[in-house]
């Protein structure tokens, strides 16, 4: 939510409706109308202030917001990707710059910029892309408001290679078929841990240790639980023990499927695991082919009707066809005005006054065409945008107003002096 108020407020910035000082102003006006709470507020402005300084002292000639980026290799083939929240274009000494900013709102402080892989990843990424080759530098920034950090970073054209080694290893060394395995709480993304392949999880030692120190609630029976605390507490140890279970579970179906004995008596009952094999899930193919599978019983309205749309995935497959046409038609207008450029040139040579002028006037046209293209340069964000008010106008689409609630765990160190 912070994100879309800061690349709002950037945007209105980029359309021409503010000064850079607009900005602060125009974002502050929005979050009243949100009734965002002050540190909401405060970690917006922070970040405001500090793009809006950067605009006014760089002179700033290019802004985009929300940009995909991505890191491909030598031959066209994806290596990495990711979406830049702000990226500020300027010149210096006649050559073109970058600055890339991210805008960090956790809690948790990031690695700085000149050890960010992901800074890294996308500066690289940019420096690669068709519209930047003009560039001579990225300057990669990261700002974290609600624990006061700024850092940024430049990396040089000529440092793309050594970066891009970096990031190819980093991915290699990660897509191992047996990486090294450290138990840490980036567990519950790992898909190691998610399918019970971690040897370093099914480790009861790893788990003896780390709970050493959990604050244990009186039971872990709801019903014989009375204070919020002691609720906190059990959900906490949950939380925390939760991620070792996954490779004692996948170990346990292995066994069980080998017929090996899994039962024991525990306080006069008979434990036992056995396996119960469920029916494979049925997954459906391309839908076109389906139709054409079944054309002359299910009509296209009635195929359509057995489908499930998602908003997210409509959003991408529509941004991707935009900013695909988008960056075709600048393409092509590219081509136009170095077209009538060569036109001119060879016209001038010849002392063709003719060709010479329609060189002009298409030429002026193609300019126009571009600035044109530039005004309204269509990005995933303002796609996404796009589509959503093309389906409401149709009533294809309604936000309810109902919050949904979820639990965050958040933790603080607390110092104690004792005098």
């Amino acid at each position: 939510m912070l994100h879309e108020f800061c690349q709002e407020a950037v945007e209105h910035y980029a359309a021409g409706k503010c000064d850079a000082k607009g900005i602060y102003e125009f974002a502050q006006g929005r979050m009243i109308a949100a009734d965002l709470n002050e540190e909401q507020m405060t970690s917006v402005n922070w970040c405001l202030h500090r793009v809006a300084e950067t605009i006014e002292s760089h002179h700033v000639t290019g802004v985009w917001t929300e940009e995909y980026v991505t890191i491909r290799q030598p031959d066209g083939g994806v290596v990495n990707f990711g979406s830049a929240d702000l990226i500020l274009f300027y010149n210096k000494g006649g050559k073109k710059y970058a600055i890339l900013i991210d805008y960090k709102f956790g809690r948790v402080k990031v690695d700085p910029a000149p050890t960010n892989r992901q800074g890294h990843s996308y500066a690289i990424a940019l420096l690669q892309s068709k519209d930047c080759q003009d560039v001579e530098a990225v300057t990669v920034r990261f700002l974290q408001p609600r624990i006061g950090y700024d850092t940024e970073a430049m990396v040089q054209r000529n440092e793309v290679p050594d970066y891009y080694d970096s990031i190819v290893q980093l991915i290699d060394d990660a897509s191992m078929p047996n990486p090294p395995k450290t138990p840490c709480k980036a567990c519950a993304y790992c898909k190691f841990a998610d399918e019970g392949s971690c040897e370093a999880l099914a480790n009861m030692t790893a788990i003896a240790s780390r709970c050493e120190d959990l604050p244990m609630p009186p039971t872990f029976e709801e019903g014989l639980l009375e204070h919020p605390q002691d609720f906190a507490k059990a959900y906490w140890c949950m939380k925390k023990v939760e991620p070792y279970f996954y490779g004692i579970k996948k170990k346990c179906l292995e066994l069980a499927e080998a017929g090996e004995d899994m039962s024991f008596m525990h306080n006069g009952e008979f434990v036992e695991f056995v396996v119960a094999y469920s029916k494979s899930k049925r997954e459906l193919g391309n839908a076109g082919e389906i139709f054409e599978a079944l054309e002359g019983t299910l009509s296209p309205e009635q195929l359509m009707a057995c489908a499930e749309i998602r908003v997210t995935k409509l959003e991408d497959v529509y941004g991707n066809i935009k900013v695909d046409e988008y960056k075709e038609s600048v393409t092509t207008v590219k081509a136009e005005i170095q077209h009538w450029k060569d036109v001119k040139k060879k016209a001038k040579k010849e002392k063709d006054s003719h060709n010479m002028a329609q060189a002009d006037y298409h030429g002026d046209n193609c300019k126009e065409k571009m600035a044109t293209l530039k005004e309204f340069r269509i990005t995933k964000a303002n796609s996404k945008e796009s589509l959503e008010q093309i389906l409401s106008a149709e009533g294809l689409i309604t936000r309810s107003d109902a919050k949904i609630a979820k639990i965050i765990m958040k933790t603080k160190q607390i110092n104690k002096e004792i005098e």
